[in-house]
Protein backbone atom coordinates (compact mmCIF):
# COMPACT_ATOMS: atom_id res chain seq x y z
CA UNK A 1 0.00 0.00 0.00
CA UNK A 2 0.70 3.80 -0.74
CA UNK A 3 2.31 6.22 2.53
CA UNK A 4 -0.96 8.00 1.71
CA UNK A 5 -2.84 5.06 2.78
CA UNK A 6 -0.80 4.75 6.15
CA UNK A 7 -1.29 8.40 6.82
CA UNK A 8 -5.12 8.51 5.85
CA UNK A 9 -5.27 4.87 8.52
CA UNK A 10 -3.19 7.08 10.72
CA UNK A 11 -5.16 9.83 10.32
CA UNK A 12 -8.51 8.10 10.89
CA UNK A 13 -7.16 6.54 13.90
CA UNK A 14 -5.91 9.59 15.77
CA UNK A 15 -8.77 11.76 14.48
CA UNK A 16 -11.39 8.75 16.57
CA UNK A 17 -9.09 9.00 19.38
CA UNK A 18 -9.62 12.79 20.16
CA UNK A 19 -13.35 12.59 19.38
CA UNK A 20 -13.76 9.86 22.22
CA UNK A 21 -11.45 11.35 24.46
CA UNK A 22 -12.81 15.32 23.65
CA UNK A 23 -16.55 13.30 24.50
CA UNK A 24 -15.50 11.38 27.17
CA UNK A 25 -18.65 11.46 29.38
CA UNK A 26 -19.97 14.48 28.07
CA UNK A 27 -21.35 13.61 24.92
CA UNK A 28 -22.97 10.03 23.96
CA UNK A 29 -23.01 10.82 20.81
CA UNK A 30 -19.74 11.76 19.75
CA UNK A 31 -18.51 8.97 21.96
CA UNK A 32 -20.50 6.59 19.40
CA UNK A 33 -19.07 8.11 16.73
CA UNK A 34 -15.34 7.36 18.12
CA UNK A 35 -16.24 3.39 18.69
CA UNK A 36 -17.57 3.66 15.24
CA UNK A 37 -14.14 5.11 14.27
CA UNK A 38 -12.06 2.65 15.80
CA UNK A 39 -14.19 -0.54 14.84
CA UNK A 40 -13.17 -2.83 15.27
CA UNK A 41 -10.61 -2.61 17.72
CA UNK A 42 -13.12 -1.02 19.92
CA UNK A 43 -14.44 -4.64 20.63
CA UNK A 44 -11.46 -5.64 22.19
CA UNK A 45 -11.33 -2.65 23.74
CA UNK A 46 -14.91 -3.38 25.54
CA UNK A 47 -13.48 -7.16 25.92
CA UNK A 48 -10.58 -5.69 28.16
CA UNK A 49 -12.39 -2.52 30.11
CA UNK A 50 -15.90 -4.68 30.90
CA UNK A 51 -16.52 -4.99 34.58
CA UNK A 52 -13.78 -7.04 36.39
CA UNK A 53 -11.43 -6.91 33.61
CA UNK A 54 -7.94 -5.84 33.61
CA UNK A 55 -8.43 -1.67 32.23
CA UNK A 56 -10.39 -1.31 35.13
CA UNK A 57 -7.46 0.14 36.85
CA UNK A 58 -5.78 2.03 33.51
CA UNK A 59 -6.15 5.57 32.72
CA UNK A 60 -9.39 6.24 30.29
CA UNK A 61 -6.77 7.30 27.18
CA UNK A 62 -5.45 3.88 27.01
CA UNK A 63 -9.09 2.73 25.86
CA UNK A 64 -8.11 4.00 22.69
CA UNK A 65 -4.49 2.73 22.44
CA UNK A 66 -6.10 -0.45 23.08
CA UNK A 67 -8.81 -0.17 20.13
CA UNK A 68 -5.96 1.52 17.76
CA UNK A 69 -3.52 -0.98 17.97
CA UNK A 70 -5.31 -4.05 16.51
CA UNK A 71 -6.51 -1.90 13.92
CA UNK A 72 -3.01 -0.80 12.63
CA UNK A 73 -1.90 -5.08 13.15
CA UNK A 74 -5.31 -5.40 10.83
CA UNK A 75 -4.60 -2.92 8.60
CA UNK A 76 -0.93 -4.22 8.28
CA UNK A 77 -1.71 -7.55 7.39
CA UNK A 78 -4.12 -6.72 5.23
CA UNK A 79 -1.28 -4.08 3.35
CA UNK A 80 1.28 -7.45 3.20
CA UNK A 81 -1.72 -9.50 1.80
CA UNK A 82 -2.46 -7.41 -1.05
CA UNK A 83 1.08 -6.86 -1.60
CA UNK A 84 1.97 -10.71 -1.67
CA UNK A 85 -0.95 -10.91 -4.27
CA UNK A 86 0.07 -8.21 -6.78
CA UNK A 87 3.81 -10.48 -7.31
Amino acid sequence: MKTRHWFMFGGWQLAGALVGLGAHHVDAFSWVLSDLMLMPGTLLSLYVFRVGGIGNSWDKWTFFVVAAAPNALLFAIIAIIRTKKKD
